[in-house]
């Protein structure tokens, strides 16, 4: 058993510092030193570095041979998938005290959980909240993060050398309880934490060698009101006709990009739905938290293996959408659908006279539209559509917006789907031109239930109003405040 020398992270020099700051360590309260993350500027290029313990090189020849000890003094099954990482590190770092004096147990100790426990050099990029998404490519041999305060992907003082890379790979997929090979070159899984990690082994698929991308969950979700008020997604009218269509079994389309908020929206929107509904969530990665009690989740299961009975053990999106018809539900939320098969299965859930909500990629209508007709998918779906939201993502002096561009209806004329935009987002003054309380798709919901005009714009007002007066209120408070909106 070989073992790789130790990583240690340094500030570069000649750069301008604009923040520093020391970053949350879930294993502080055991003593250790924790690193810093810095922004810095040079060049007029932005720049993210982690600043970790300094090690003398005695104490790094002491931390490898402890690491050597360790591996053979542990028990298997601490180091096994699905071991818990807090009571590994504690059965180490109190096998750790008793090698090391009590100024050394900090730095090392950092070091070891780091590197046993966590994910080598990667694991203070992932512990800072403010890092959505991590990439290596081996072009260039350099970890990229995209940190949630700029609009572009920043250059780290990490860079990893093809063997390494190999290591690491093969480490992030043990965390997910899977593993790569020259034989199974490519894995999509998510790890223990809810990090969703797309990876390739050496240069089989990806040349000259290994490539990782590792998108962190959110770990803030907002209520549809924050949203609305405090991030400024869309206006309240937006929220109150979203919230109305939702409630009133209709569907929803959530268009856009990756990283432009999507599961941020769909997430928020079901917060407002009644309590005592039963919302069934299907995704391939478990990213929505609602705070209703009668909530089941899907999420897909996925094969790495070339066995007979792969297909067997698999469970996909498509496969999972069927589901949902038995269950009664009253609201289906989809993350996302992609291929043919998940768009019908999508369509036959919704067109059972639940309410559903679903993300897809797309630019426009006009390309929405041609991804539905590739599924062979004619525009009659559109007659179960009330709402279509295009989100984008903006960079407004240095800083990311997320806003909903465009909210639209689609109506059909003739069997054809025509869009009709009922609200648009004017990037340069931060401001929307709406119309959205005279779309012809919600006032047809609203007359199904027998409300005329009038009825539907005093319940959009009552909505509207619940959006302004309840954007401050957390968990239970909120959930208490819907109840009694509902009565």
């Amino acid at each position: 058993m070989s073992f790789r020398p130790i990583k240690v992270l340094k500030a570069e020099q000649s750069q301008e510092a604009i923040s520093l700051r020391e970053l949350p360590w879930k294993y502080g309260e055991m003593g250790l030193l924790y690193p810093s993350a810095q922004i810095t500027k040079r060049d007029g290029q932005i720049r993210y570095e982690i600043i970790e313990p300094d090690l003398s090189k005695q104490e790094m020849e002491k931390e490898m041979a402890l690491r050597k000890s360790l591996f053979y003094t542990l028990k298997p099954e601490s180091l096994a998938v699905g071991a818990d990482d807090a009571e590994v590190a504690t059965r180490m770092l109190d096998l750790l005290k008793k090698s090391v004096d009590k100024s050394t147990y900090p730095k090392i100790g950092y070091y070891l959980v780091r590197d046993i426990v966590r994910y080598d050099s990667l694991t203070a990029f992932l512990d800072d909240p403010d890092i959505e998404d991590l990439s290596y490519s081996a072009m260039d041999q350099s970890v990229k993060v995209f940190h949630r305060e700029y609009s572009t992907w920043l250059d780290t003082n990490l860079d990893i050398s093809l063997e390494d890379a190999d290591y690491l790979v093969q480490r992030i997929a043990l965390k997910c309880g899977k593993s790569v090979s020259i034989a199974i070159p490519m894995l999509d899984a998510m790890s223990p934490e809810g990090y969703r990690v797309s990876i390739t082994f050496s240069k089989e698929i990806s040349p000259p060698g290994s490539t990782f991308s590792v998108r962190k969950p959110a770990t803030e979700f907002w209520t549809l009101p924050e949203l609305i008020v405090d991030k400024r997604m869309m206006t309240p009218e937006m929220g109150a006709a979203l919230w109305y269509t939702l409630q009133n079994r209709g569907v929803v389309l959530v268009v856009g990009r990756p990283g432009t908020g999507k599961t941020t929206l769909m997430n928020s929107a079901l917060t407002v739905l009644p309590t005592s509904w039963k919302m069934v969530t299907v995704e391939e990665i478990p990213e929505i938290h609602i705070l209703h009690p009668n909530w089941l989740r899907l999420i897909t299961r996925r094969s790495s293996t070339f066995l007979e009975a792969s297909e067997k053990v698999e469970i996909s999106l498509d496969k999972l959408l069927p589901h949902t018809l038995r269950v009664r539900p009253d609201i289906v939320s989809v993350g996302e659908v992609r291929t043919k098969s998940e768009i019908k299965e999508f369509i036959q859930a919704v067109a059972a006279g639940n309410g559903g909500i679903t993300s897809m990629h797309a630019e426009d209508f006009d390309s929405l539209k041609a991804r539905f007709n590739y599924a062979d998918v004619d525009d009659s779906f559109f007659s179960l559509v009330t709402f279509v939201l295009f989100l984008n993502a903006f960079e407004v002096r240095g800083k990311l917006i997320r806003r909903v561009q465009e909210m639209g209806e689609v109506v059909l004329k003739d069997g054809k789907a025509t869009y009709n935009s009922l609200a648009t987002y004017n990037l340069a003054k931060d401001s929307y031109v709406q119309n959205v309380y005279d779309s012809v798709r919600m006032a047809k919901l609203a007359s199904i239930n027998g409300l005329s005009k009038d009825d539907l714009l005093k319940d959009l007002g009552r909505r509207k109003d619940f959006i302004g007066r309840s954007a401050s209120l957390k968990g239970n408070e909120f959930v208490e405040e819907l109840r009694q909106f509902y009565g």
